[in-house]
């Protein structure tokens, strides 16, 4: 009768004690005592014995142990990384080659129709209109191309003011109020250099009205834009206006005169932030300089002023900007 141990009991090993006895020897693979079964078993049941072998390899596809295949989670074959591999260059080189073709040729038409609008006395030409619409691919009516044209004649009339006596005195006005914001960050806590720096900040102002006097506009006869590039808003113009000259300098006028508000606009809000600046807006000698660009608000100006904007334009190329 075979034995039948109990769940508790330990296994030791033994040997056989004849050749035809129906005891098998039983030894543990790591070379001790075999553990009890977690369901209990007979030492008369056919038991596979543990191991700590590694399983062979197949060497054929599809197979447990070959890369890549459904036999091998998480893995991937060699053709399979071949072929992801050739996919991410054809892809790289395609939007490569795309962009490329953009920066040379505009192959999307992205700039078909801008202007160029760098706040700056640069000259450079704008680009040529577009003769459909791009967000609809309708074709234009007559009132947007004309819009267009207009925005474009504007740009050039702008040119122009640029080369005047008023504007070459006005960006001398913002440099010197640059510089002056400059030498009192250098030194914050110097109130003499912000008081400096307040009397040029509304020399700027000054120059700003001066410039406005030179250049004037009707505000009835200027779009609804920011920029010389707002063709939609140029869109709100009558044909009448859009065929006068004056209203093209009008419109210049304007556009020109915002791009030089907006950099003294934001040296002001450079100098408030700074406590010893903000104090010294009550000196005395702050206060004498912004009287005197209250009386610019009024038409009134500095003879010497007058006469220095009132020069023909200057020849850019004889005389280069002061500025």
């Amino acid at each position: 009768m075979v034995p039948d141990y109990d769940d508790d009991d330990v296994v030791e090993d033994y040997e056989e004690v004849r050749a035809d006895s129906g005891v098998r020897k039983v030894s543990s693979a790591k070379g001790g005592p075999v553990q009890r079964p977690s369901k209990g078993v007979k030492p008369s049941e056919p038991v596979r014995p543990p191991t700590t072998a590694s399983p062979a390899l197949s060497d054929q596809p599809g197979q447990p142990g070959d890369e890549g295949q459904a036999g091998s989670k998480g893995k991937i074959s060699k053709s399979s990384a071949k072929l992801i591999w050739i996919i991410c260059i054809a892809v790289t080189v395609i939007g490569v080659g795309l962009f490329v073709a953009d920066i040379a040729f505009d192959a999307f038409g992205r700039r078909a129709g801008g202007v160029i609008d760098n706040g700056t006395a640069d000259n450079r030409q704008p680009h040529r209109l577009p003769q459909v619409n791009k967000k609809g691919g309708q074709e234009l009516t007559e009132h947007q191309v004309r819009a267009r044209g207009f925005a474009v004649q504007c740009f050039d009339k702008g040119r122009e003011i640029k080369k005047s006596r008023a504007y070459d005195f006005a960006r001398v006005a913002i440099k010197r109020v640059r510089e002056a914001q400059k030498a009192g960050m250098d030194d914050r806590g110097s109130s003499e250099l912000w008081v400096a720096a307040w009397k040029e900040y509304y020399a700027a102002e000054s120059a700003l009205e001066l410039f406005t006097h030179k250049w004037p506009y009707e505000i009835d006869n200027i779009p609804l834009v920011s920029s010389f590039k707002d063709y939609e808003g140029f869109e709100g113009l009558t044909m009448e206006q859009m065929d006068s000259d004056a209203v093209k300098f009008e419109v210049a006028s304007y556009l020109v005169k915002q791009e030089l508000d907006r950099e003294v606009k934001e040296i002001k809000k450079g100098m408030m932030q700074i406590a010893a600046a903000s104090n010294a807006m009550d000196n005395a000698a702050v206060k004498e300089a912004k009287a005197r660009w209250e009386k610019t608000l009024q038409g009134q100006f500095e003879q010497a002023d007058l006469d220095y904007v009132n020069r023909p334009p200057r020849d850019p190329d004889k005389e280069p900007p002061p500025y």
